[in-house]
């Protein structure tokens, strides 16, 4: 293959679509200073590039390669086309799957904390790895809808799992659920400068541990939405990483 041919080829077909190398590095998920090689010729877009680059050139991958346009076939770039949605099924396919063993082994990790914690960042790590390994177009919405799916696939278990952890610290001089709100009231009493009155500060507990047991439901539809949010922010904050612009000062060709 010739390198400076494809490289020279690349850099026409990019201008001739009005990108710069900024803009098409941003599509596949690159830095420009990797198109600037290919362009120049110094080196050749990596095998897993391929079938996104030729799909934003307008091209296929077999013109890509010779550097030149070719005939029209109605059979050229079937291949691609081909490869283009199996690489699109198996990306939504590994996503799923990661849902699914979060939330299956979620259940049955609660007594093992470490295990628990390590799979939910295995899973969404796995799922995000796989599109940085894999660069092309993946919309923001698509990494969004994850992060969503995600949390909700926790079913509030990180939420509830601090909890515990937080409220079994509180019950290690052998206080009570009851002691802990108890104490919390007080607190929230000393803290306004209120009076501490111990009936009422009595009345305020069996009202809050009221509410914890009549409203637990609702509790956990919170801990679920919190847990969605968490997906989503992680989600959003990982793809602007991705695809954010890099070397914005180097000058375009």
């Amino acid at each position: 293959m010739d390198n400076r041919k494809i490289g020279a080829f690349i850099a026409e077909r990019r201008k001739a679509i009005g990108l710069t190398q900024q803009m098409l590095a941003d599509r596949l998920g690159l830095t420009n200073k990797a198109v600037s090689k290919w362009e120049t010729g110094d080196g050749l877009p990596d095998i897993t590039v391929l079938p996104a680059l030729a799909e934003n050139l307008g091209v296929t991958v077999d013109e890509l390669l010779a550097g030149e346009r070719r005939p029209k076939d109605p059979n050229l770039g079937l291949e691609t086309q081909k490869y283009l949605e199996e690489r699109a099924r198996r990306r939504q396919r590994i996503g799923l799957l990661a849902v699914a063993v979060t939330g299956a082994c979620g259940a049955l990790l609660r007594t093992s904390e470490w295990l628990y914690w390590v799979l939910l960042l295995v899973s969404i790590a796995g799922y995000i790895g796989v599109h940085v390994y894999f660069p092309g177009r993946e919309p923001l919405r698509r990494r969004v809808l994850f992060g969503a799916l995600w949390g909700a696939g926790m079913k509030g278990l990180p939420v509830a799992a601090l909890y515990a952890q937080w409220m079994r610290a509180r019950m290690a001089d052998g206080s009570t659920p009851k002691k802990v709100i108890k104490d919390l009231v007080i607190d929230y009493y000393e803290w306004t400068g209120k009076p501490v009155v111990l009936g009422m500060i009595n009345h305020t507990t069996t009202q809050i541990m009221d509410f914890f047991t009549a409203y637990s439901w609702l509790l956990e539809i919170v801990a679920v939405l919190l847990t969605m949010a968490i997906g989503i922010l992680i989600a959003g904050l990982t793809w602007k990483l991705q695809h954010r612009k890099q070397n914005k000062h180097e000058p375009e060709s």
